[in-house]
């Protein structure tokens, strides 16, 4: 008998990334493993590659597996090397798996990734593989610059654009093996060879598209955050009466106007047109804000897919109220406008034009911040009434699954336990395979969130149909461990846990960090009520790595092990403590456990080297309570880390139950760590929000609460600075070791605001202030003179205390990320690092005390002369760029 021999590809498909000489001995080696009678195809990765062969891009690739026939296919960049015993390897995995088999190589972020240097010599590169002992191994995260498998699978991978010499799968829509022993070296040439950040034959690479109407508040942020990646802004007016179309205007966008349809896919389709000379289009709203930390290289990579119909699904990361990531979810808003038209009158997509139904790849580096599902927007707009009459008229019209399923999503929007909608998704899922596993797992999931509270029973059937689609739904998922555990049945919740790890799962529709954490929160109760608490604190610590402003299983996990007066129980929570910069693992502890024990358990933090001053705070408050001299006497020396707000805290606990010494001792550390501060420059210049900005990191700052109009005299009292324009007149006065912070901001943006608020001409006690001290900025003939010279007036005498005794630090208000914050916080006796300066400042609104503008200001049309020139030279010393005259 002879031995088994696994099959050989029947066609080697090389990427040809170039130079030519390169490729042919990629060539020269894949005839050396194919088939006897196969071929082998050579395509052009990019057309910046010379010698096409056989096609170019992605849709070269998927013609030539198309005509692969029936045997396996090997797909190889040209800077790969492998050899016979690496193709036998690969096609044994993959006959022994039934999944594309891919080997092990140098790709840094996958799962089949080797951290060494693998070299071409084909006994070296064996040796090598016997020493790591590569096993075989399930890939979630590859980088398929060589792929054994069939023609479908491989056309799977196709569709992702893996001629893209960098791609990376991260979440991988199909099994993946990674075969045993199998080593190829990867030079990486391939990753430096993406084409030109332009489009081919000269038609623009990327058009913006918009659809707006009355969005003067958010349009301009919007197309700023477009800067360097598109070619050009096209906007659909649907009937704005605000300054939508100027502020369009302003930022280049070409304006189309048309009249509402109450049709968002007619309206998407009326602007597509403006954009069909263009290679890709970019879809986004209003509402939406793009973050790309790299738009030249984002150019690259659509460069390398022109002309191959292809369709990019983007992350969608839904913001609340205070700028979190409530949830997301991926969707196609990149695609060639010639090959695409949008359906569906709300909630639309776009769908290829010939009825085919591409899969969508993911453009890394991309993704839209939206904040239309913050409730005050939502609120402020009511688009959740708009929205459901059009979803409405649309299913009556038309009264398929699809509409159905956006109906229904309308009306909970609205109402979320609205009956309606429960009978629409049961309409959805009775639709079978015409709908997509994620979206009929969704509905599976809300349908049986619907039924949680009356019927845990009915909840936990349909949850559990959800998770047979999609084991990683987070809704589906929560809801079945909520009503498992409602039932008193933790081996379910258990068994979904562990299941949920091991299955391949296709994608969510919706990834929600709530239902995740709340999810989380569930199995943590679940394994302490099964007497796995150590599980549970494990639990703990991973959800905070993923995601730590989410995450809310504290109150239910202190609770649960709050009776266990157990030195490791402890240990563990102090551990938690450390592990979790939220600061809300300790407010449980101080909240739900006896206060010598919150104390003990603070000693402990601080002994591992935990510096957050929340937990000391609570620590010294607990101690205080429990009257345990021992324990004050060794947290005491911890006051050092409080913040001023938190100390004058403790020094009132203090004094409540009877530690005058002890409150003291803490008002005299406050007093000699504080210094006094001004916030200052000339109005509009974002003081108001520096006065919120400084009191969230811990130091109490008025706004115009030591100088206003009519006080002059610094008399800060329980405040420990103050942000206002009005001091700029009497900051000799100040003490002589206050600190002055002169906050500037670019002089157009401070002209628009003056202008808009009428704050040189309106009469007002600021005008008359303004007066009083410097009259000349009044004699100016006009107002737009008027605030150019109270803008360069107010700035110079700040600017002058730049050499004088007091410390001064001149910054822009666009600079004022949390780090600069907390850096000039920390100048003043602030504690915080930059991250916990920026958790506190999330919550501060940016447009605090925000006005109206007027938007038609620009730099080029301001009155010529030497005032505008000294405001220009100001502006140029302060890093802003002048506009040229």
């Amino acid at each position: 008998m002879s031995p088994y021999a696994p099959p050989r590809p029947s066609r080697v498909v090389v990427c040809a990334y170039g130079p030519a000489d390169r490729t042919a001995l990629a060539v020269r080696q894949a005839r050396g493993v194919v088939a006897p009678g196969g071929d082998v195809v050579v395509i052009a990765a990019h057309h910046d590659v010379p010698g096409r062969g056989h096609g170019v891009g992605t849709a070269a690739l998927d013609e030539a597996l198309a005509g692969a026939g029936a045997g396996p296919v090997l797909f190889l960049h040209d800077d790969v090397t492998l050899d016979r015993g690496t193709v036998r390897a690969l096609a044994r995995a993959w006959e022994k798996t039934g999944s594309t088999a891919v080997p092990w190589t140098v790709a840094a972020g996958t799962d089949h990734h080797v951290d060494a240097d693998v070299p071409v010599d084909v006994a070296a590169r064996a040796r090598l593989a016997r020493r790591l002992h590569l096993p075989p191994a399930t890939a979630a995260a590859i980088r398929p610059c060589c792929a054994f498998g069939s023609p479908a699978q491989l056309r799977a991978l196709a569709n992702h654009h893996i001629v893209l010499g960098d791609c990376v799968l991260s979440r991988v829509p199909m099994p993946v093996a990674v075969a045993a022993g199998a080593l190829a070296a990867h030079d990486d040439t391939c990753r430096d060879s993406l084409p030109r950040p332009t489009g081919p034959d000269g038609r623009p690479l990327l058009v913006a598209t918009l659809i707006v109407r009355d969005e003067e508040h958010l349009l301009a942020a919007c197309l700023a955050s477009l800067d360097g990646l598109v070619d050009r802004i096209e906007v659909c007016d649907t009937g704005s009466t605000d300054a939508t179309i100027a502020i369009a205007e302003q930022h280049g966008a070409h304006v189309l106007q048309r009249a509402w349809r109450a049709d968002f896919a007619w309206a998407r389709n009326e602007v597509l047109e403006q954009a069909s000379d263009a290679w890709f289009v970019l879809q986004i709203d209003a509402d939406e804000r793009l973050r790309c930390a790299d738009p030249a290289y984002a150019r690259r990579r659509l460069a390398g897919t022109c002309g191959g119909g292809a369709m990019f699904a983007v992350p969608i990361e839904n913001l609340d109220d205070a700028a979190s990531v409530e949830s997301s979810h991926h969707a196609v808003r990149i695609f060639d406008p010639a090959r695409a038209r949008y359906h569906g009158a709300v909630h639309e997509r776009p769908l290829p034009v010939n009825g085919d139904n591409p899969v969508a790849a993911r453009l890394d580096g991309l993704a839209l911040e939206h904040l239309g599902y913050a409730q005050r927007h939502v609120v402020a707009t009511g688009k959740g009434g708009r929205n459901l009459e059009i979803a409405r008229a649309a299913y009556e019209a038309a009264p398929g699954w699809e509409a159905a399923f956006q109906y229904a999503r309308s009306l909970l929007a609205i109402d979320e336990h609205a009956e309606r909608a429960d009978e629409l998704l049961a309409d959805v899922v009775d639709a079978g395979d015409a709908v997509p596993l994620p979206w009929r797992a969704y509905a599976l999931g809300v349908r049986a969130r619907l039924r949680l509270n009356g019927d845990p029973e009915g909840a936990l059937e349909l949850a559990g149909r959800a998770l047979e689609l999609v084991p990683a739904d987070p809704l589906a998922s929560g809801v079945h461990a909520t009503a498992a555990r409602r039932l008193d049945r933790p081996e379910l919740v258990l068994s979904h846990r562990q299941h949920r790890q091991d299955a391949e799962s296709p994608i969510p529709m919706v990834e929600s960090s709530t239902h995740r954490s709340y999810l989380a929160a569930e199995e943590m109760h679940t394994l302490v009520d099964v007497g796995q608490t150590a599980a549970a604190f494990d639990q703990a610590i991973e959800e905070l790595t993923r995601d730590p402003d989410r995450f809310m299983g504290w109150p239910a996990l202190v609770r649960s092990v709050a009776a266990a007066d157990d030195p490791a129980v402890d240990r563990m929570l102090a551990e938690a403590t450390l592990a979790d910069p939220s600061g809300t693992c300790f407010a449980a502890v101080a909240r739900q456990l006896p206060p010598q024990r919150t104390t003990a358990i603070c000693r402990q933090y601080l002994a591992a080297g935990g510096r957050d001053p929340r937990v000391v705070r609570d620590g010294l408050a607990a101690a205080f309570v429990a009257r345990d001299d021992e324990l004050i006497a060794d947290l005491v020396p911890a006051v050092d880390l409080l913040e001023p707000v938190l100390g004058r805290q403790l020094a009132a606990i203090a004094d409540r139950y009877g530690m005058p010494q002890v409150a003291q001792r803490l008002r005299e550390d406050l007093d000699a760590r504080l210094v006094p501060f001004v916030v200052c420059g000339a109005g509009r210049s974002g003081t108001g929000y520096a006065s919120q900005a400084f009191t969230a990191l811990g130091h109490p700052c008025g706004h115009e609460a030591v100088f206003d109009p009519y006080r002059h005299v610094p008399d800060f009292g329980m405040a420990q600075g103050d942000s206002s324009w009005l001091s700029v007149p009497f900051l000799d006065d100040l003490p002589d070791h206050a600190v002055i912070f002169h906050q500037v901001r670019d002089p157009v943006d401070v002209l628009r605001s003056l202008v808009g608020i009428r704050m040189l001409t309106a009469p007002s006690p600021y005008l008359d202030f303004i007066g009083v001290h410097h009259p000349e900025v009044l004699d100016q003939p006009d107002e737009l003179s008027r605030c150019i010279a109270y803008w360069v007036t107010w700035n110079a005498e700040v600017a002058r205390h730049a050499d004088g005794a007091r410390p001064y630090v001149r910054y822009r208000l666009e600079d004022a990320t949390p780090a600069l914050l907390a850096q000039l916080a920390s100048l003043v006796g602030g504690r915080l690092d930059d991250r916990e300066a920026e958790a506190r400042l999330a919550v501060v609104p940016h447009r605090y005390n925000a006005r109206r503008r007027d938007e038609s200001i620009v730099g080029s049309s301001l009155p010529a002369g030497e005032l505008t020139a000294r405001m220009w030279a100001m502006a140029a010393e302060f890093g802003y760029q002048p506009v040229p005259a």
